[in-house]
Order: C-alpha cells, then structure tokens, then sequence
C-alpha cells in the first residue's frame, strides 16, 4: 500500500471512529434522557440528570476533534441499530441493562484500545478522562441490573438486542471498505490475505470472549447460555 492510500485510508478510519465515539455518547445522552423521565424518585431522577450531563460533555468533547459533518449513510455503524431500538421501545430495566452494562462496557474496551494506538495527545487525554466516566456508569448498571427482577418481556428484549449488539459487531469490515473505497474491489484472496496478515479472527474471537465475560457478571436469567445456543459467540 503507497504512502497516499495508506493515509487516505487512515483517515477513513480516523473519522468513522470519531464519528462512532460521537454516536455512542449520542445514544447514552437519549438514554439519559428516557430515564429521567420514567424515573419513579427525585434520586433517581438526579442520577439520571447527572449520567446525561457527562454523557453530553462527551458529546461536545468528541465534535471538538471533527473537523467534519458527521453522515449517517457513510459514517453509520451497525452495532448502533439495536441501541436506537432498545432507547425507542425497551422497557425500563432492558435499557438499563443494553446501555450501562452492555453498551458501557463495550464502550470501555472501545475507547481504551482507541486511546492506546491514538497519536495525537489531546485526543488522548480525552478518551482517559471519558473512560473514567464510562467505568462509573458501567459499575453502575451491574450493580441496578442485579437488583432487577426481569418479566418475560424484558427478558426476551435483552436477549434480543444483545445478539444483534453482538453479531453487528461481527458484520463491520471498516478497513476493507475504506481501502476498496480507495482502490477498487479487493479479490476474495486479497480480502483472505488482509484477514490473515491482522489475525482479524483470533482478534474477533478475543472481543467476543470478553463481551461474553462481561455478561456473565450480571446473568440470574441464563442469558448467556441463551446466547450460546444460538450460536452468537462464535465466528
């Protein structure tokens, strides 16, 4: 790859990660929003108000590094249908678990493997300070979630909305489009050859053995073995 495409292609990357960064505080800024209206006490109501707080300056921190208009159409990630799906028509306690312990802890893995490769310090010191937010949040959610006694409903939602988190996860191939965006189709050999050379599998597998993990702290239902027989966790 020539010194001109690798960069386009970086900057590609950059930008849809900034983009996807945006988008997640986006969802956790409407999620916010939904529970402080459906909360049942002023306390409830002020944690809420204060999760929504961070989750907009993070919002604002993210648009500071963007130098560009953000495009659904070209900067969408998959993962985030199942999120606006589960804001939009979960139910009290399935929100609360599709956001502060799943989202939020995938957000956390996110943002510090982001932050880790990042060369550009400011960016850097962003995702630190954001990342602190992000574990109180998630350290949160497993804590209400275990308090909760899930009906049928929210059940099946949560298993519903998780498997389509997971499996959304596994569909983006970011880097091979925006290198065909910049060269043309790539071979199904070249596409084997790229897979191969970035160990895109056993890095795949690693993410899902961690998302599993994740879940497997708050499961008084068998949501995780409900995931295992349908396959989710598997390439």
């Amino acid at each position: 790859m020539d010194k001109e495409l690798q960069n386009n292609v970086l900057s590609k990357i950059t930008k849809l990660n900034l983009t996807l960064s945006r988008y997640i505080e986006t969802s956790g800024h409407n999620y916010g929003a939904k529970m402080i209206l459906t909360a049942e006490t002023l306390d409830e109501k002020s944690i809420y108000a204060l999760f929504a707080a961070e989750e907009a300056i993070h919002l604002k921190e993210f648009e500071n590094f963007m130098n560009f208009q953000p495009d659904p159409k070209e900067h969408w990630h998959p993962m985030l249908n199942p999120l606006a799906k589960a804001i939009k028509d979960g139910e009290k306690a399935t929100c609360l678990y599709i956001i502060q312990v799943l989202l939020e802890g995938f957000g956390m893995a996110h943002y510090a493997g982001l932050k880790q490769d990042c060369l550009y310090d400011p960016l850097k010191v962003a995702y630190d300070r954001i990342l602190k937010d992000e574990a109180r949040h998630h350290g949160t959610g497993i804590i209400l979630s275990k308090q909760n006694e899930l009906s049928k409903l929210e059940q099946e939602q949560i298993f519903e909305y998780t498997r389509e988190f997971i499996l959304s996860l596994q569909s983006a191939e970011w880097v091979i489009k925006a290198i065909e965006e910049q060269r043309g189709s790539l071979s199904k050999a070249e596409v084997e050859k790229y897979k191969e050379d970035t160990n895109q599998e056993q890095v795949l597998q690693g993410r899902l053995i961690k998302m599993r993990e994740m879940l497997s702290k708050v499961d008084d239902y068998d949501l995780v073995n409900k995931l295992d027989n349908d396959n989710v966790f598997k390439l």
